[in-house]
This record gives C-alpha cells, sequence and structure tokens, in this order.
C-alpha cells in the first residue's frame, strides 16, 4: 500500500492558517493575477514592502501591493484604471500573504 498524502501539508508552510480565496477583478492584472485565480493566503506570515497581499479593509476584501511611499504605507492596485488606498488606520486593516 502506497503512503497517503496531506496536499495541505505538503504545498503551505501553515496549513492550519492559509485558505484559498478567488480572484474577482482586474486590480491586479498587470501582476498576472486575474479573474477565476485562486490565491493561497497565509495568514501567518508577515507582510513587508512590495508585497502582494489580500487585505480586509473597512470589511472589504481586496488583492493589492503593499508599498510604503515617504513613510506612508499604500495598497497599491497594478492597473492604471483602479485606485491606490493610502493606509491611513492601520487597526482597520487586517493582512495575509501569499503561501
Amino acid at each position: 500500500m502506497e503512503e497517503l498524502f496531506d496536499l495541505n501539508r505538503l504545498l503551505f508552510r501553515h496549513p492550519e492558517a492559509t485558505h484559498l480565496i478567488r480572484v474577482a477583478g482586474e486590480s491586479m492584472k498587470n501582476a498576472e493575477i486575474h479573474p477565476g485565480d485562486l490565491l493561497a493566503v497565509d495568514k501567518r506570515m508577515e507582510a513587508d514592502h512590495n508585497h502582494i497581499v489580500v487585505a480586509v479593509l473597512e470589511g472589504e476584501c481586496t488583492v493589492k501591493r503593499l508599498v510604503c511611499r515617504a513613510g506612508n504605507w499604500w495598497l497599491q492596485a497594478e492597473n492604471p484604471d483602479y485606485a491606490d488606498f493610502e493606509i491611513t488606520d492601520p487597526g482597520n486593516l487586517l493582512l495575509g500573504g501569499g503561501g
């Protein structure tokens, strides 16, 4: 008999903190993230400058690049048709990184 494999343990660093989400919208198309794509989001990974993150901002889920500009943090779209969001109250922001 062959050994059984737990795909969660093989694919994800923190399987208990990792979720899959399906992308909707075109805000990250220049980062090759398209509607219908599945993203693995690890809530235990720390987000830093230039990381692509899944953020919950004021109850809404969004995928953006986290960037620091002149000491201020922004959620930056990878499509010029979409606005960037300045993070003015980090207490209202939850982040998860790619797994």
